[in-house]
């Protein structure tokens, strides 16, 4: 068996070739440390917010406590029916503006959450698509695949109802008679 020769052409083609696989390995080595990095922040963030319920919880806590205290006990000096009156009135405006700001720190913190939980779910889905070999990732798109569906779904409907409108003008049709 006799291989046949290669030109200089042949061997300057290989080399490029060789070159850009190397430039797309590099490229792919560095996105996958961002990821990387990206998903250390996110676990680092997740632990933060864990810590932040933990404390709440505690606080929460804090607050029953203290709360069954002042039911319990009150002021000597004061009869026991307005004691107790003026105990719980008291401990329904402080729980009213407690239960306020909470609320609006479990939003905060809640909203936070889900941003961190989608940040990881979108980074482990790319992680899987480079180890599995996604075709689609060496192609640049200028938004997501998910995006992308929605979009030519929603247009297509948007258009389908442009036309209807269009199409059905009762105005011109009295008009024509």
């Amino acid at each position: 068996m006799h291989s046949p020769k290669r030109t200089e052409s042949d061997w300057q083609g290989l080399v490029c070739e060789f070159l850009v696989c190397k430039c797309k390995l590099e490229s792919k080595k560095d996105a996958l440390l961002i990821l990387s990095k990206e998903l250390d922040n996110c676990q680092q963030e997740r632990d933060q917010y864990r810590l932040m319920a933990n404390q709440l919880r505690e606080r929460h806590q804090g607050l029953k406590k203290k709360y069954r205290e002042l039911i319990d006990g009150g002021d000597p000096s004061l009869p026991p029916e307005k004691r107790h009156l003026v105990n719980l009135a008291q401990l329904l405006r402080d729980s009213r503006e407690r239960g306020r700001k909470q609320g609006e720190e479990v939003k905060e913190l809640t909203q936070r959450l889900s941003d961190a939980q989608g940040d990881n779910k979108l980074l482990r889905m790319s992680i899987t698509r480079q180890r599995l070999g996604d075709q689609d990732v060496g192609v640049p798109t200028s938004q997501p695949t998910s995006e992308r569906t929605w979009f030519y779904s929603w247009s297509g409907r948007g258009y389908r109802w442009w036309r209807r409108s269009r199409a059905w003008r009762p105005w011109r049709t009295s008009c024509r008679t």
